[in-house]
């Protein structure tokens, strides 16, 4: 969301990010291998494994201020960006 502008967008965050100890993150099991054994890990992992090298900045396309990541509060009553009405989300889905 942009504070500035009251729009908002739909982003991946590309934080970047990098293991605290690499040589201690290798040797940690995943699954039937370890980290080292797969050479990689699909997903990110919580648990204060990592920290932040480059953090992910996403640019209001209308203004280019900084956006921030809508609370879930926020989330719920997002106003259409080409008409403007207020959506009126509820907790459930419904398929029909």
């Amino acid at each position: 969301m942009c504070d500035a502008c009251k729009i908002w967008d739909s982003a991946i965050d590309a934080t970047l990010y990098a293991p605290n100890n690499a040589d201690a993150f290798g040797k940690m099991q995943y699954g039937i291998k370890t980290v080292e054994e797969w050479g990689e890990v699909p997903y990110f992992i919580e648990g204060g494994y990592f920290h932040v090298i480059k953090e992910y900045k996403h640019k209001c396309p209308k203004c280019k201020g900084i956006m921030r990541k809508a609370n879930e509060e926020e989330y719920k009553r997002l106003a259409c960006p080409k008409c403007g009405e207020i959506n009126d989300m509820i907790d459930e889905i419904r398929w029909d």
